[in-house]
């Protein structure tokens, strides 16, 4: 205990000082949007915590400055400094109790679903009904593995492997997106992942499919290069960016093939062509196997 208020009293002593020092500078770096789907966000410097963003978000991150230059920095004003240093206290304070007791932080703080922001609860029991071989661990890695199977896809621009891994929708907008990455010559690259935590945390259930959200916390290397240059945009080539996702994963409970257009809902005629023939968009057909249908950012931080 005496070394638990040791650290409260240093903790404070930094919160003092780094208030002041805000006070002075009082400004906040702007966010940049990366990782695939363009649904992660860091800043230029420090650690950075978001939320709320899913992979159908495109705001600023495909703009033409790079982070840090080229922005006009918003005050944050005082109570605003106090709220962030307060946050970089806590959780300055949370790494070194974690060295104190030796116990890792990278774990859900909770299984509520605030935390994992409001999903459809589930049961396991009526996963098991429909699905009557579903394993907790085999599903968990299924599902990890899919995850960096799109990240790495979505890296080397191979859309084909991105077809067979997402639902027609995710496709669609990844191959959209990615063709403005191929305009500014930039790469998102990503690599040395780690699933830290692992949650089952709601499911849905249909005539014809079964979805399961599940939360996982992911570590990783995710920056942005010139393609041309290899100089870093965006992001740190050096540090590791801790992601907490909302992820859903769907499964086609029947044998049907697809009889319309996911898009436009036109009847698909030829069965054999890939493409619809009315809007263009890629048809994928049901899925067997389970494909990735939302990925959200619920929050991350640099580690």
């Amino acid at each position: 205990m005496d070394k638990v208020k040791k650290y409260f009293k240093i903790a404070f002593f930094i919160l003092i000082v780094s208030f002041i020092s805000a006070s002075c500078f009082n400004y906040i770096t702007p966010k940049v949007k990366a990782d695939s789907g363009f649904d992660g966000g860091y800043d230029s410097g420090g650690s950075d915590w978001g939320g709320d963003s899913d992979w159908g978000d495109s705001s600023s991150w495909d703009s033409d400055s790079s982070s840090g230059s080229g922005n006009n920095n918003e005050p944050l004003g005082a109570v605003g400094s106090l709220f962030v240093l307060i946050v970089i206290v806590i959780v300055m304070f949370t790494s070194i109790l974690s060295a104190i007791t030796g116990k890792s932080s990278r774990k859900f703080a909770s299984s509520n679903a605030n935390n994992h922001n409001k999903v459809i609860p589930y049961d396991i029991n009526k996963i098991s009904n429909i699905l009557p071989d579903f394993n907790f661990e085999e599903f968990k890695n299924t599902t990890y593995n899919i995850y960096k199977e799109i990240q790495i896809a979505w890296m080397d621009f191979n859309t084909n492997n991105l077809r067979n891994l997402v639902t027609d929708e995710m496709y669609n907008m990844y191959v959209s997106q990615l063709e403005t990455l191929k305009i500014k010559n930039q790469q998102n690259i990503m690599g040395d992942f780690e699933l830290d935590d692992f949650e089952i945390i709601g499911m849905e259930t249909d005539k014809t499919n079964i979805s399961i959200t599940v939360a996982m916390l992911i570590s990783c290397h995710d920056y942005i290069i010139d393609q041309y240059t290899a100089k870093t945009l965006r992001g740190k080539k050096d540090r590791k960016v801790l992601y907490h996702y909302n992820m859903t994963f769907i499964k086609s409970i029947n044998n049907n093939n697809i009889n319309f257009c996911p898009n436009c809902g036109a009847p698909i005629n030829d069965k054999a062509s890939k493409k619809c023939a009315y809007c263009d968009s890629v048809i994928v057909s049901d899925n067997h196997d389970w494909v990735l249908s939302k990925k959200q950012v619920i929050e991350q931080h640099y580690i």
